[in-house]
């Protein structure tokens, strides 16, 4: 549900509660029991309001890691090249840096049209309320145009790869992505992988020298930003 509409009802609700404790404190204090009747009335829009809430489904949700198909094995997520397999999926903005998705298909069908895109999300994971052209240039999905089937194996399989940036989607801004893997509908995903984006705003220097009292000088350094 939109952040919009959840602020646009607690401010109804904030009204509606003022106006309950002002009928409370007229029955109380001016001895109106007529006022009384709106109690029940109140506390039913209220009840009714927390329930709409609670069914709406959310349209900022937390992207989570997953894995929908399980025919899918042997996911590896890293960044991209010689040596990087067991590194962290980071890449820096506007450079050659790029992560590797890579998983196996189980079965002896043939190669699927798998698609990815990215979502940019927040510090804390919700899907950020930016529009696909403000974080993503060039195309908005791409294929998995990658792939190989097994050979002398007990079982087949197809093994796909993805790498971000491709030649047809990049990141314009830094942040928190999700890579999503689907045939035919994004929001139906086969797959998805949390990975990050930074951008190099600052440089940060330091230098270490020897202490400068004499009882630290063989044992301690002075280190400096």
């Amino acid at each position: 549900m939109s952040k919009y509409l959840v602020r646009l009802i607690v401010s109804c609700l904030m009204i509606i509660v003022h106006s309950l404790f002002t009928g409370i404190k007229s029955i109380l204090f001016n001895n109106r029991p007529g006022k009384i009747k709106t109690l029940p009335v109140c506390v039913f829009f209220i009840l009714q309001s927390v329930s709409v809430i609670s069914a709406m489904p959310d349209d900022f949700p937390v992207m989570q890691e997953v894995v929908n198909d399980p025919g899918i094995r042997t996911i590896q997520f890293s960044r991209a090249g010689t040596g990087q397999s067991n590194t962290y999926p980071v890449l820096k903005l506007n450079s050659r840096d790029s992560v590797s998705l890579q998983f196996d298909v189980l079965g002896t069908e043939p190669a699927k049209n798998y698609q990815f895109t990215v979502v940019h999300c927040e510090s804390d994971w919700h899907k950020s309320q930016l529009l696909q052209s403000d974080y993503i240039s060039g195309l908005f999905s791409d294929y998995a145009s990658s792939f190989g089937f097994s050979s002398a194996t007990y079982i087949k399989y197809t093994h796909y790869k993805v790498n971000f940036p491709s030649s047809n989607i990049q990141a314009k801004i830094s942040g928190n992505y999700v890579l999503i893997i689907f045939l035919d509908n994004p929001d139906k995903p086969v797959l998805t992988r949390r990975f990050y984006v930074y951008e190099k705003l600052v440089n940060i220097t330091g230098t270490a020298q020897r202490a400068t009292y004499s009882q630290y000088m063989d044992t301690k350094q002075i280190g400096r930003a």
